[in-house]
């Protein structure tokens, strides 16, 4: 079975535009799973009392600094689009 050499062009922008829509889908995908992962781990360590926020060397005014440090560590590394909140 041979392809006209018509159909290949049509076939080839489908095909391309498919995978485009893959990555971007994809993309998007892991954004809002390291959305949901931080706000997790801003949660957790909420949730834990002064002691033993203490006890990890982080007071409680530092928390949400901290997860902007990890957010920014990780966009340096390309994990991360740079609007992730």
């Amino acid at each position: 079975m041979s392809i006209n050499i018509a159909m290949a062009a049509p076939l080839k922008n489908s095909l391309r535009w498919a995978n485009t829509a893959l990555s971007a889908a994809a993309s998007a995908i892991a954004v809002i799973m390291m959305r949901r992962a931080m706000r997790k781990a801003y949660r957790d360590l909420a949730a834990l009392d002064d002691r033993m926020l203490a006890d990890i060397g982080i007071a409680r005014s530092e928390i949400a600094s901290l997860m902007d440090m990890a957010r920014d560590a990780r966009q340096s590394v390309g994990l991360v689009q740079r609007d992730c909140d």
